[in-house]
């Protein structure tokens, strides 16, 4: 037999708006515990739908602090980008041959221990190894960089709450990478007038190249 928590929890699950009912404080606890369980859990259910209630308060605490620090984020737009995805280790010439060629258009390269991001503007592909060119790769994205202070990265959450965002928008995010003070998000061109509008109301600056 379930207990009250749990009745709640299955039975708010599938009803958003009314946990957003719950959220703004507008429910009539014992109205709803009558929908959920039976009058001799009534009380039960009151006492969970309480609790439940401040959980929502508290998590909406920590999602308006971090949308404050979220708009003390400028944000730049590159598009026309390529994402070359390896499964390997860049190669000491393919680090040399990246390395000139950041000179003359927008190359990054990227490594773990087990693979490797290449990233690169329409006006670079040709600087590329040919190497690199023949792995697997993903045209027309757009380049999301996220330029942040340090309150952003002390912050727990920041990254999850913007990727969050993002999905319940439908925007596939492809790849995210993390620099010292800046998130580099890589999204399909398709999702680029979402994201910018996201940012005119969630960040403080936009700006597009």
């Amino acid at each position: 037999m379930l207990s009250a928590p749990s009745k709640v929890k299955d039975y708010l699950a599938a009803r958003p708006s009314i946990v957003e009912c719950l959220r703004l404080g507008i429910v009539n606890y014992s109205a709803l515990a009558r929908e959920i369980g039976p009058p001799s859990a009534r009380d039960a259910l009151v006492q969970a739908l309480r609790r439940y209630r401040g959980r929502l308060k508290r998590e909406r605490s920590v999602e308006d602090r971090l949308a404050r620090v979220l708009q003390k984020v400028e944000v730049v737009i590159r598009t026309n980008v390529t994402l070359y995805q390896l499964e390997r280790v860049l190669s000491d010439t393919e680090r040399r041959t990246l390395h000139d060629g950041r000179k003359s258009g927008h190359i990054h390269a990227y490594e773990c221990e087990t693979r490797s991001i290449v990233v690169c503007g329409s006006d670079a592909i040709h600087d590329l190894p040919r190497s690199i060119q023949a792995e697997r790769s993903v045209s027309s994205l757009a380049q999301v960089c996220l330029k942040h202070s340090v309150d952003v990265a002390k912050t727990p959450g920041v990254l999850a709450r913007l990727l969050g965002t993002l999905a319940q928008h439908d925007v596939l995010v492809v790849e995210t990478v993390t620099c010292v003070g800046e998130q580099l998000l890589y999204v399909e061109s398709r999702d680029i007038q979402k994201i910018m509008g996201l940012i005119e109301t969630g960040y403080r600056t936009a700006r597009r190249k």
